[in-house]
């Protein structure tokens, strides 16, 4: 592709025409209005020429050409008429986002607007015991936590750390005073904490535990290298330990692990150099059961190298799971470039957790996640930059799911990618999803794989598409019920940004929508129009 917009004016003057054949891509650059091409792909910005003097109407409004130029920059889907003519499409693209928006205008996403006072309890919740030079982690929930909370905050540490509570959550991590003690200010009140030192030795956890293995409450755990659990062995945490695992080092569990930290005194596992990663638990083959409650879980996902390349985040996950059962209540995942969860035929249960700043919390491949009062914000981050990491907030593969009561928001990707070419019964109750760069919910198949989503009481809000429904079966089945769409680009769509068949149903019933670019969109790339009898709207 030739980028230098100089160079390519100058093979246009050379060439003296312009042509391209339908739904190829097309540089930016002056061409004039009878040159334009019925589905044609073109890139921004493109400068129309109207020397002709012609009436042109784009997407229903005439426009008005300044000395006979008009400078289209705005990425998305175009209708234009000439004169009395046959309205042509065509479709500009962005330069950095490509064929990933075909026919959509490039969209960033906007933190809250913060309110300046808050009046309401503040729960913080973190582990009550320092160890030298690490972190401490620190969750925050503003009054009575639910996806209708639109309480947003800005704090600041006495160390420096800046952090965001949005929509009721927050999560950071701070060094310590020398007196183990810290301050945090919010919309202008100050909170203090304090945590102890451990008074215990450490507790080095040995490279095989072949039998069970309980470690008492209130202690500091040392995991030097590889470990592994045994297949008739049970690892067992109490509360308020800290467990510290070596850079890059893993945990193979073929047993049990129990994890058993109270609101009062979580658990903290995490690397042991606080410049460093650690690698994850993997426990494949085996039924192995993880059990865990009130537990922090940072700097993890050490590799992504050869090994390690799990599924499409291609990096590490803290949990790798392969016929295994997983249950998480109150837990907290925080700060990896890695994912949190990759499990394989497995059973998977998460409630009342939060997962933030990572790259994502991972595929579920096969077998079941069932997700209640949880929220997951920031993959990876809360900035307006663009990324293309794919990057969603969760990704389902062939699996069914139950989730409910849970924001998922602040994405480079996707809220919810629930593709690929398996199918799965997925049930979506009383979510919200906010401020994806893609989708908030995005939906897809391939014959002949039978998929059914049910999606009520919903909220999609800021998203560049609320739903879509893409690639996919015609035994794909999209139920949307009672939701509520608003400030995105498109609310619900119907089609594919690429040459793929679109063949499965969507039935809308009781919508509501507000400040949406577009409420619906029939459009599938493959024919450059909708299909009719596949979206139906009650």
């Amino acid at each position: 592709m030739i980028r230098n917009r100089l160079s390519y004016l100058a093979i246009l003057i050379f060439l003296g025409v312009l042509s391209c054949g339908p739904d190829d891509v097309f540089l930016s650059g002056d061409i004039s209005v009878n040159e334009i091409e019925d589905k044609t792909n073109y890139q921004i910005p493109l400068i129309v020429e109207n020397t002709n003097g012609s009436d042109i109407t784009l997407n229903g409004t005439s426009i008005k050409f300044e000395n006979g130029i008009y400078e289209l920059k705005e990425a998305g889907f175009y209708e234009m008429t000439i004169d009395e003519s046959e309205p042509l499409s065509f479709v500009l693209l962005d330069g950095e986002r490509g064929e990933a928006e075909w026919g959509l205008k490039k969209w960033t996403t906007s933190l809250p607007d913060f309110d300046t006072q808050f009046d309401d309890e503040m729960q913080i919740v973190h582990p009550v015991y320092a160890c030298d030079g690490i972190e401490i982690p620190f969750v925050l929930r503003a009054g009575n936590w639910n996806i209708q909370s639109d309480v947003s905050l800005q704090g600041r540490s006495e160390n420096g750390e800046l952090f965001n509570i949005k929509y009721g959550t927050g999560i950071f991590s701070s060094d310590l005073t020398d007196a183990n003690k810290l301050e945090i200010s919010i919309a202008g009140d100050v909170y203090s904490y304090e945590v102890q030192d451990y008074t215990n030795e450490i507790i080095t956890l040995p490279d095989y535990i072949g039998s069970d293995y309980e470690i008492p409450a209130n202690m500091q755990v040392l995991i030097q290298h590889d470990t592994e659990i045994a297949a008739n062995a049970t690892l067992i945490i109490n509360s308020g330990c800290s467990v510290l695992v070596g850079a890059g080092k893993n945990i193979t569990v073929n047993g049990n692990i129990i994890v058993k930290g109270a609101h009062e005194a979580p658990v903290l596992v995490t690397c042991n150099d606080s410049t460093k990663l650690f690698g994850g638990f993997i426990a494949e083959g085996n039924r192995s059961q993880i059990d865990v409650e009130n537990c922090f879980f940072t700097r993890f996902g050490f590799h992504s190298g050869e090994g390690y390349h799990y599924g499409h985040a291609n990096h590490q996950a803290l949990f790798k799971m392969k016929n295994a059962n997983a249950s998480f209540s109150n837990c907290y995942f925080y700060n990896s470039p890695g994912q949190v969860f990759y499990p394989e035929s497995s059973q998977l249960k998460l409630e009342n957790c939060v997962v933030s700043k990572v790259k994502t919390t991972g595929e579920i491949l096969g077998g079941n996640i069932i997700i209640k009062d949880s929220y997951f914000s920031d993959f990876p981050d809360d900035s307006p930059n663009y990324q293309n990491s794919d990057n969603d907030a969760l990704y389902i593969n062939m699996a069914d799911a139950q989730i409910s009561n849970s924001m998922f928001m602040y994405t480079k990707d996707d809220g919810i990618d629930s593709g690929a070419g398996g199918g799965g019964t997925i049930e979506i109750d009383s979510c919200r999803f906010e401020a994806c760069f893609h989708e908030g919910l995005a939906l897809s198949s391939i014959e002949p794989s039978i998929k059914k989503h049910t999606i009520t009481n919903s909220l999609f809000i800021g998203c560049q598409q609320g739903i879509e429904l893409g690639y996919s079966s015609s035994n794909h089945s999209v139920s949307i019920n009672n939701c509520n769409f608003s400030h995105n680009h498109i609310g619900i769509r119907y089609g594919d940004n690429y040459k793929n068949d679109v063949n499965g149903t969507m039935i809308v019933k009781g919508a509501t929508f507000k400040n949406n670019d577009k409420d619906y969109w029939n459009m599938v790339r493959q024919n450059w129009g909708g299909k009719d009898d596949k979206l139906i709207v009650n």
